[in-house]
């Protein structure tokens, strides 16, 4: 099963659209019979790592807004592999995915699992429920960046953390 940890804050723009990709990707797995299961948090917290360390869960993937690109560029969905960090910090104030997988590979006792950060360019953090629309544009290709990046993944033996 595939896990989906959606972060960001719906109530500040376009940091909401991490959720938003989340929901895109949780219909994508939906549209090719993969299993998912999809948790909503404003940030990462050591607690996450028990829900990745769950024994039926294969990968998982982090889907956040970053922020956007100069001008000039073309607002894109980036999709990229993960590994766990080495060394994880226990007094350390902001937690990296990666940082989470290395928790989660000492509670599943070294398992394999793959794992991918997906994000979205976001351009407006201030207060409201609205994304952008150069956010929103950058959304509309989900299907096909998941198709080109995650899937193999899924499908194959990739990179165990």
């Amino acid at each position: 099963m595939l896990l989906i940890i959606s972060i960001g804050n719906s109530l500040r723009g376009d940091d909401g659209a991490g959720r938003v990709l989340a929901d895109r990707i949780e219909r994508w797995c939906a549209a090719r019979g993969q299993s998912c299961r999809r948790i909503r948090t404003h940030q990462l917290t050591p607690d996450l790592a028990a829900d990745i360390a769950v024994g039926d869960v294969t990968g998982v993937v982090f889907a956040d807004a970053r922020v956007g690109e100069e001008a000039g560029f073309t607002p894109v969905v980036q999709v990229r592999s993960l590994g766990g960090a080495e060394y994880a910090n226990p007094v350390a104030h902001h937690l990296t995915p990666e940082t989470l997988l290395a928790y989660a590979r000492l509670l599943r006792h070294a398992r394999p699992i793959v794992a991918w950060q997906v994000t979205v360019p976001g351009f407006d953090f201030g207060f409201g429920k609205r994304i952008s629309v150069r956010t929103e544009q950058a959304l509309q290709n989900v299907d096909a960046v998941l198709d080109a990046s995650l899937a193999p993944g899924l499908m194959s033996s990739a990179q165990p953390i």
